[in-house]
Parts: C-alpha cells; sequence; structure tokens
C-alpha cells in the first residue's frame, strides 16, 4: 500500500513542478541563473510600469539578499554569466538575477541605461562607471536586462 501511495505523490509532486515552471524559459538550465522575476516587456502597459516593476524586486528582493550587484545586459545569457564569474581582480558574481527580455534591443538599451545611473551611488554597486559593456547580439530571440550578485 505504501509503494502506490509514493509513486502517486511523485507524480503529484512532478506535475505541481511543472506547473510552477511553466513560465519560465527553459533555455537557461544553470541552478545560477535566476529566473524568478523574469518578464517580458510586452507583459506591461508602459515602460514606466516596467521599471516599477523591475525597481520593486531589485530593492525588495534582489539587494537585501546580497552583498554587492551589478546591472548589465545581455543578448546570451549563459555567455554573460561565465563573463561575470571569471572577471579579476573583483570577486566573481556567484548568480544572475534575469529582470526583463525583449526581441527589442532599444528597450533592453535604455533600461540598462536607466539603471545604471539610477543605481550608480548605491554602496552596493560594483558598477562605478555608470556606462554599458557594448553592443549585444542575441542568441534565442531575446535580449535581457540582469543584475548579477555576489
Amino acid at each position: 500500500m505504501a509503494l502506490p501511495l509514493i509513486v502517486l505523490g511523485g507524480v503529484a509532486l512532478g506535475a505541481f513542478v511543472k506547473l510552477l515552471g511553466a513560465e519560465k524559459d527553459d533555455t537557461f538550465t544553470s541552478a545560477n541563473i535566476m529566473q524568478e522575476y523574469l518578464r517580458t516587456d510586452t507583459g506591461f502597459t508602459s515602460e514606466t510600469q516596467l521599471k516599477q516593476h523591475v525597481t520593486r524586486v531589485i530593492n525588495g528582493r534582489v539587494l537585501p539578499k546580497h552583498r554587492f550587484f551589478k546591472m548589465g545586459k545581455t543578448g546570451s545569457v549563459a555567455a554573460r554569466i561565465d563573463g561575470h564569474r571569471s572577471k579579476q581582480p573583483l570577486p566573481k558574481y556567484k548568480q544572475m538575477y534575469l529582470l526583463v527580455r525583449s526581441t527589442d534591443k532599444a528597450v533592453i538599451n535604455r533600461l540598462e541605461s536607466y539603471y545604471n545611473h539610477y543605481y550608480i551611488r548605491h554602496t552596493k554597486n560594483d558598477n562605478k562607471r555608470g556606462g554599458s559593456a557594448g553592443e549585444m547580439s542575441k542568441v534565442d530571440n531575446y535580449y535581457y536586462l540582469y543584475v548579477v550578485v555576489r
């Protein structure tokens, strides 16, 4: 009797996990790439509403849990996280939170510029230049705004 209950429980747990992950982008499998706050830009009625969401996530969810952070943009998440993990002489970043994805490069460029200026004087911000790393080329049809943390 216990074996059928275990099997039934496992099936139910598997279905629950699948349901919870339904909105996530399965392209990324690294445990260091966090997608729980990832939203597509078209899910908002305005860029102002999108910025309000991103600011609440950064200030309320990400920054309280980490000592340092850095904002960025990318079209290739896997390559970008690898680049942040190996940066020297700064300590390596441990996690990347994906915040916004868009098929429009200009949206992500504007958001990254906005947040680099918004947080430039924040004591936990490692990015003291306020600029961008440069051009992006997309791998999976999206560009991403992210924050890396250590």
